[in-house]
C-alpha cells in the first residue's frame, strides 16, 4: 500500500502495529512530522525499527522523549551540529568518533537501555568486516543509535560485542522485516530514498552548502585557522532557464586556467554515492518485504546536513500521512 491507502486500526491493534523509521540524514526530521500526526490520529505503534537518523528518533519515541527530540530538533542549526559531530585529527575511520553525541544523550535522557523501554525497539546496523545486517535489542539505546549513525568517512565505525559496525543504510534503509521479526501484523514504513535521484543531482543544479561548512571545520582543525573562503559552488533553488545563469554556471565550473573542474565538494560526491547505493538497495528489500502503508516525504531537494530547513522538512512528513485514508476505529 502507498499514499491514499487506507489502514484500519483500533487501540487494540497498535501493540501490533509496527513502524519502520528509514535512513536520510536531515531528512529524518519528517520521522518526526509522520510520528506527530500519527499519534495525532490515535495511531501509536508498539514496535519501531529504526535505521540511522530513523533510528534516533525511533529509540527517543520508543523511550518515551518524543516531545524532547522533536524540540531538540527544532532549535538545532547546523553549527551546532558540527559541535555534535566535532571532526578532529585523532578520529579513526571518519571525521569524528561522535562520542560528543552519545555523551549528551546520555546526560540529557540518561544511558537508556533496552530493557527500560516501553516499546519494542530493533536498532539496525551494518557488520563492517561481513557486510551483514545488523539488530541491536540489548544494552545501552545511545550507543546502538550511535553505531547506526556512522555515516562512512563522516562519523567512525562503532566496536560493539566484537563488531565493527557502520551506518544500517548500507544494507537496509527502511527496516520493515525487522519490525515484522518482533511480531508486528501490520507496518506502517516511511522511505526517505525515494526521490534521491534526480535530475537535478545528475546535472549538478544542486550542491551542498552545509556539506562545505564540514568540509571548513574540518580544514580549521588541521589549519589551526577558519578557513572564511573556499571554491564557489552552486546555489541551491537557483533559477535557471536563461543564458545569464547557464554561463555563471559554466563559469563556475572552470579554474583559474579555464579548465573544467568537478562542482562538488566531497561531502557532496560521498553523499550521491550513498544515496545512490540506498536507493537501489531499498527498492529491492522494499520489492521482497513491502510494509502495509508506504509513506514517501518528497525531500530529493533536501541535502544531508539542510537542518536548518525544519519547518518544511517537518511538515512534508505531516503531509504524506494525511495523505493516507486511516480507518481509525475507537473500542
Amino acid at each position: 500500500m502507498s499514499e491514499n491507502s487506507r489502514l484500519a486500526v483500533t487501540n487494540s491493534d497498535n501493540r501490533y502495529l509496527g513502524i519502520a523509521l528509514g535512513s536520510g540524514a536531515a531528512r529524518g526530521i519528517s520521522h518526526l512530522g509522520v510520528i506527530r500526526n500519527l499519534i495525532q490520529h490515535q495511531i501509536e505503534p508498539r514496535i519501531v525499527a529504526g535505521t540511522s537518523i530513523g533510528a534516533l528518533i525511533g529509540a527517543c519515541y520508543a523511550a518515551g522523549e518524543f516531545d524532547q527530540i522533536e524540540a531538540w530538533f527544532k532549535q538545532l542549526t547546523l553549527k551546532k551540529l558540527l559541535v555534535f559531530l566535532d571532526p578532529k585529527l585523532t578520529s579513526r575511520g571518519g571525521l569524528a568518533d561522535g562520542a560528543q553525541f552519545v555523551r549528551y544523550m546520555k546526560e540529557t535522557f540518561g544511558d537508556i537501555q533496552f530493557e527500560q523501554l516501553n516499546k519494542k525497539l530493533v536498532v539496525v546496523a551494518t557488520d563492517m568486516n561481513s557486510g551483514r545486517e545488523v539488530w541491536i535489542e540489548s544494552g545501552s539505546v545511545w550507543e546502538a543509535v550511535r553505531a547506526s549513525m556512522a555515516y562512512p568517512g563522516i562519523l567512525s565505525p562503532v566496536h560493539l560485542d566484537g563488531q565493527f559496525l557502520l551506518d544500517g543504510g548500507l544494507v537496509n534503509p527502511v527496516p520493515v522485516i525487522a519490525c515484522r521479526a518482533k511480531g508486528a501484523r501490520r507496518v506502517i514504513a516511511v522511505n526517505l530514498n525515494s526521490e534521491m535521484i534526480t535530475n537535478h543531482q545528475l546535472e549538478g543544479e544542486v550542491s551542498s552548502e552545509s556539506g562545505e561548512l564540514i568540509e571548513q571545520s574540518l580544514l580549521s582543525k588541521i589549519s589551526g585557522k577558519v578557513i572564511n573562503t573556499v571554491s564557489p559552488l552552486l546555489r541551491r533553488n537557483g533559477k535557471n532557464g536563461n543564458s545569464k545563469n547557464e554561463n555563471s554556471k559554466n563559469e563556475n565550473n572552470k579554474n583559474g586556467n579555464g579548465k573544467s573542474v568537478v562542482p562538488f565538494n566531497t561531502i557532496d560526491v560521498l553523499a550521491a554515492s550513498i544515496n545512490i547505493m540506498q536507493d537501489r538497495i531499498t527498492r529491492s528489500r522494499l520489492a521482497g518485504e513491502p510494509p502495509d502503508v508506504m509513506l514517501m516525504p518528497r525531500l530529493g531537494h533536501i541535502g544531508m546536513f539542510e537542518i536548518d530547513r525544519f519547518e518544511e522538512i517537518y511538515s512534508e512528513g505531516m503531509r504524506v500521512v494525511d495523505k493516507v485514508h486511516w480507518e481509525h476505529e475507537l473500542e
